[in-house]
């Protein structure tokens, strides 16, 4: 079984595939209604020879509808060969039969017929409005609605190219931020044993922690019921003096625990063998009052109204029902700073650790009366390494665990590891945000392209006449640049508050986060811009290095 995924992410990556066919149906228009002239001629004489509005609407739509199609079988084939290549990168099995299960081609024909039908609509309207007399005339003009609404188009495709490009610097932030922030804790080099579920590490875990104790390499062994990374979802009742009874978790620990993960003490000292009430009794009928010590973390410890200093030597007790007719009673020894136990998505929780010995007896039901059933307090164990040799001391601790648990299958792990995998599937979020990003870009840069192709082929003339008379290369080069920048700015005016509402959405499920910060807004939109006037600079340049003679001579 797989843990399961996110519903926010499928959401999230079918939007960025709208927006990017989107933005392939804008350049479509965009195109199709800046080289309208070509054919307005055609419009004309299909109407002098009888041919309704209707019917140009059909043929024209019939044009996109047909290019959607033929678009759709070559990414079917597209998909079929990047999809192994995707399955691995993100650890995934999917496989489409397109056979057996007729609605995926179904609803791959419907969106071929949506996507050419939304990217015809607009040309096809358009070319069919033209009236025959002034087409057939040469009257034809570009009217200013149609240039305005091109620019439009032009402002829609950078504005969500430049949020895709603001979201992966943000997710990019966050990663970085939950790679490098203090956990409160030591992760580095820390190994991570797993018992059996059941049985734990058998009935000699002593004398397996000794051993591993004498092994070189090895610096420190504890064990508990969770350890870093886990979701902490145990909770016992409890009241402390001066406080009414409630729920609060725990965690079970070995001596050694704060020790291996060198977390440190804000207050009072750690669990110690040496000191027999440090350790944790379970009530049980012959003795309901059982004695123990605890530790608290700093939230613990102000929840129940307690600075550290002022919760040393304080009692309190856990109950084994509400009435606490069964309990273990006994001092707070230590309070820890508040540590990061699991992922940033989750605050930090009130904890109190106890520390018990590693099996527990069971008195407590009547088949268990007669014999005393052990059971592991803990199965789940850390060993401490340096780092001289990881790769022998990796080995000896192997060993070690197949001459005591012969039979128990070991599960090794590094903890600094599993804190990355806390936030892989935010790392692969970053990382096909910057492939989405790239991919938004290069089709709207294709579409700014193909429209600067045209705006500068209509002004060929005006081009050599300005060379004519004394307009330099730089000048020329900018004036035909200018128009598409001041659209990229509008568009930056447009993606910031945009991506600003969006990221913050997704930062909200994280508990510790960053603040946005506006260099990234501010580097998105300067490299959107660049990216632009380096698509538009090429063409405007060549433009304005051609001889002014065949610019004159041009139509």
């Amino acid at each position: 079984m797989k843990a399961n995924g996110s519903i926010t992410t499928v959401y999230t990556f079918s939007a960025i595939a709208i927006f990017i066919l989107l933005i392939a149906c804008i350049n479509f228009m965009n195109l199709s209604t800046a080289r309208s002239i070509q054919r307005a001629r055609e419009v004309g004489m299909r109407k002098v020879l009888g041919a309704f509005r209707q019917q140009l609407v059909g043929q024209f739509l019939g044009e996109s509808i047909l290019l959607g199609l033929l678009s759709m079988i070559i990414a079917v084939a597209l998909v079929e060969l990047l999809l192994p290549w995707f399955n691995g990168f993100m650890n995934l099995d999917i496989a489409f039969d397109y056979l057996s299960r007729p609605a995926v081609v179904l609803v791959l024909v419907a969106l071929a017929l949506l996507v050419g039908s939304i990217a015809g609509s607009y040309p096809a309207f358009y070319l069919s409005a033209f009236q025959p007399a002034t087409v057939l005339r040469g009257e034809l003009t570009r009217g200013r609605a149609g240039v305005n609404f091109r620019k439009a188009l032009v402002v829609v495709q950078f504005a969500i190219s430049i949020a895709l490009l603001i979201a992966t610097g943000v997710i990019f932030a966050q990663m970085n931020y939950a790679a490098n922030k203090d956990l409160g804790f030591d992760r580095d080099h820390v190994v991570l044993m797993e018992g059996a579920p059941a049985s734990g590490f058998g009935d000699n875990y002593d004398s397996l922690k000794q051993q591993l104790l004498q092994t070189a390499g090895v610096t420190s062994v504890t064990a508990a019921n969770l350890l870093p990374g886990d979701q902490n979802t145990n909770s016992n009742g409890i009241r402390a003096e001066a406080n009414e009874m409630r729920s609060m978790p725990f965690l079970n620990v070995d001596f050694d625990f704060f020790e291996t993960f060198n977390i440190s003490f804000l207050a009072g000292r750690s669990f110690s063998r040496e000191r027999g009430t440090d350790m944790y009794n379970e009530p049980t009928e012959a003795n309901p009052r059982a004695t123990g010590s605890f530790i608290l973390n700093k939230l613990a410890a102000s929840q129940l109204g307690w600075t550290p200093d002022d919760a040393i030597g304080k009692w309190m007790e856990v109950g084994d029902d509400e009435q606490f007719e069964g309990s273990t009673r006994g001092p707070i020894i230590g309070v820890i700073d508040d540590i990061h136990f699991s992922s940033l998505h989750e605050a930090v929780i009130p904890v109190f650790y106890r520390a018990l010995p590693y099996l527990n007896s069971l008195y407590e039901t009547p088949e268990y009366r007669d014999a005393a059933v052990k059971v592991p307090n803990f199965r789940k164990m850390a060993i401490k390494i340096n780092t001289s040799n990881v790769d022998q001391t990796l080995a000896d601790i192997a060993e070690t665990w197949k001459l005591n648990l012969p039979d128990v299958p070991m599960q090794m792990s590094f903890l600094d590891e599993r804190f990355e995998a806390l936030y892989q599937n935010e790392k692969l979020q970053g990382q096909l945000f910057t492939l989405f990003a790239a991919l938004a870009i290069f089709i709207a840069c294709l579409g700014l392209y193909g429209l600067a192709s045209f705006t500068t082929e209509q002004r060929t003339k005006e081009i050599g006449i300005r060379k004519v008379m004394g307009g330099s290369v730089r000048d020329i080069v900018t004036l035909l640049s200018r128009d598409f920048g001041y659209l990229v700015l509008i568009a930056n005016l447009l993606a910031w508050p945009l991506a600003w509402y969006l990221m913050e959405k997704w930062l909200e499920s994280f508990a510790y986060r960053i603040d946005m910060s506006l260099f990234t807004f501010v580097l998105a939109g300067l490299l959107a811009l660049l990216i632009a006037m380096l698509t538009v600079g090429g063409l405007a340049a060549k433009a304005a290095w051609s001889k002014p003679s065949l610019a004159l001579r041009y139509e």
